[in-house]
């Protein structure tokens, strides 16, 4: 949750941090990679392209003299990863949203690296590695440095679901892991999160096309839309947000896809999983696109089923401009105040606020998770909202001092912009926070 009374604090470490991360050297700080504005380029791109519309996949290899990606555009501490992988006989790849973030000149913080190493291997090479493993039975690698944390994992095999899919190689459907960099990219969503850079050559190498999709402006998954989003559910999610951020257009075929069959794809992820994918959507500074994208995909009313059939849209509206604004002011943002407020008009009015906040709880979380103190601090907020609008106050120090005043106070600054009658009561409060710092 925001707390105001520790913003210029919080501001100033998130100043720090960002100013110690490894993004790349003072040098290559400023230097930015163009890759489409060489025809050499550009050639190698449109005939890889029609070998990947050909046959499923091939691959393009651009080497450094061309791509002008240099190291120092790169995160040290990855580097020094893929090195340790490298001189041991192992090979070792950046990838991902790193190198997506890089060709689209974009601010990159998140070094993932693929290598041919198994987990045993990378265990003997790295000082200070930790493990994570998922539901599936993978497991992924960690490499603690003091400034960063570089993903590190082996090679995965082409999922199962591709097994006997024209186009795609053949494989072992009963394995988890392969040494195979062909096999590891079909695990990749969207062909521009596909996109690796060899660490031993310098080469930038795709396997799908990717670097067409970014020059394009488009968005495409590797697999058959319909293929990828049911056997990774999490990725028909992402690419929303995907396409939000960058305000790309789906393919042809995916489009369709979301077009017939958006909400049924949605609700094959389950509470646990819309939940987390959702708190990437609001604080970034893109929330109205992340809105726009999901009201174009009649998918509101899917996610937020409390507001169905209530006139909420506007107000949801003017909550994620409102966000946007203080993301691009430079301000932090709770990740989980945008759920609390777009539930507001479910129990905006109603005479007993916690049991009409339970009830509300209870039909969103049958889509979206709210656990128990999540709800406990929504409650908090929508029962504050009273004493708020009421303006002054005899006991506002206690007010201001309960743990849900900063999101309550929130909250009521985003409906003022929205309902008559609380101009004065925001002046108050406004007021008495801003003594109270």
């Amino acid at each position: 949750m925001i707390c105001w009374k520790k913003v210029l604090p919080l501001l100033l470490a998130m100043t720090l941090l960002l100013a110690a991360l490894p993004l790349a050297s003072a040098e290559g700080a400023g230097k930015k990679v163009d890759l489409f504005s060489n025809p050499q380029i550009n050639a190698m791109i449109d005939a890889n392209y029609e070998q990947v519309l050909e046959q499923g996949w091939a691959e393009l290899r651009i080497p450094q003299s061309l791509h002008g990606i240099t190291e120092d555009m790169l995160s040290p501490n990855a580097l020094d990863v893929a090195r340790r992988l490298i001189d041991a006989g192992y090979e070792a790849r950046i990838i991902g949203g790193a190198m997506r973030d890089i060709v689209m000149g974009t601010v990159t913080m998140d070094f993932d690296i693929v290598t041919n190493a198994t987990i045993e291997q990378q265990l003997e090479l790295m000082d200070d590695m930790t493990f994570h493993s998922v539901q599936t039975g993978l497991t992924f690698g960690y490499v603690h440095y003091p400034d960063e944390i570089i993903d590190l994992a082996q090679c995965l095999n082409i999922p199962a679901a591709y097994y006997g899919m024209e186009g795609v190689p053949d494989f072992d459907p009963e394995a988890l892991y392969s040494d195979n960099f062909i096999f590891d990219s079909f695990q990749r969503d969207l062909s521009i999160n596909a996109i690796c850079y060899d660490a031993a050559t310098g080469d930038l190498v795709d396997y799908h096309g990717g670097l067409h999709d970014i020059r394009e402006g488009v968005m495409n998954t590797i697999a058959e839309p319909e293929t990828e989003f049911t056997s990774n559910p999490p990725a028909f999610i992402r690419a929303l947000r995907f396409k939000s951020r960058y305000g790309y257009a789906f393919s042809d075929h995916v489009e369709a896809v979301l077009r017939q069959k958006g909400e049924e794809l949605l609700l094959l992820n389950t509470p646990e999983t819309i939940r987390h994918q959702l708190l990437k959507f609001w604080p970034a500074g893109y929330a109205r696109a992340c809105y726009d994208t999901l009201a174009e995909y009649s998918l509101l009313d899917t996610l937020y089923p409390p507001l169905s059939g209530l006139d909420a849209w506007d107000f949801m509206a003017v909550a994620v401009d409102w966000m946007d604004e203080w993301s691009k002011a430079g301000n932090l943002q709770s990740d989980d105040l945008a759920m609390g407020v777009f539930l507001w008009p479910a129990v905006a009015g109603a005479e007993d606020i916690a049991a009409r906040s339970a009830e509300v709880f209870a039909l969103e979380n049958q889509v979206c998770e709210i656990d128990g103190d999540l709800a406990a601090h929504y409650t908090a907020m929508y029962a504050l909202q009273s004493r708020l609008e009421q303006g002054e106050s005899e006991d506002a120090e206690a007010v201001l001092a309960d743990p849900a005043f900063d999101d309550a106070f929130e909250l009521l600054l985003i409906r003022a912009r929205i309902e008559e009658g609380l101009d004065a009561a925001v002046e108050y409060w406004t007021n008495v926070r801003q003594a109270a710092l």
